[in-house]
């Protein structure tokens, strides 16, 4: 992985957790063409772990690497990893140009008063669409009681 092609080693993203594109204002030049044209992102290997037995675990673990759409010189290799275990799902990003990051979402079983039946949270896809999990609705994106036009105050 090539140190000098990137602004700054591994970001700190946060919880942000990209499983596909570039973090291109990371991007200095390439350090073998001295040029900065675009990154060309390899065709992604997948990997999926499902347990049949349970349904409590379903893992997805994609990398490819990052190019010089130019000369072909490889930047680095993109890790990305989902997981979906008992109550919660799991998001892990590591990249010398992207960055680190990860974020767990805790999802409800119990059947709560206020909430609905989802296959889709925080616009983040459900591994298994057959699986359906009970989400309080007071966390599923643009679905505050008030009328007020910013989301954010709602976000603590």
């Amino acid at each position: 992985m090539c140190q000098k092609c990137v602004i700054v080693i591994r970001p700190d993203q946060n919880r942000v957790c990209r499983d596909d594109g570039s973090f291109i204002l990371n991007y200095k030049k390439c350090f073998k063409c001295n040029k900065r044209s675009f990154i060309h992102n390899t065709i992604p290997k997948k990997e999926v772990i499902f347990d049949d037995d349970n349904h409590e675990l379903y893992e997805e673990i994609i990398t490819y690497y990052h190019q010089c759409k130019e000369c072909n010189h490889v930047i680095c290799e993109h890790y990305y990893r989902f997981e979906l275990a008992e109550a919660v799902q799991e998001y892990l990003m590591e990249c010398f140009l992207c960055g680190r990051g990860s974020d767990i979402i805790p999802l409800y079983k119990e059947k709560l008063s206020s909430s609905k039946s989802v296959n889709i949270v925080n616009n983040t896809k459900i591994a298994n669409p057959n699986i359906t999990v009970n989400v309080p609705s007071s966390i599923l994106l643009h679905e505050n009681s008030n009328n007020s036009n910013s989301d954010d105050e709602n976000w603590e």
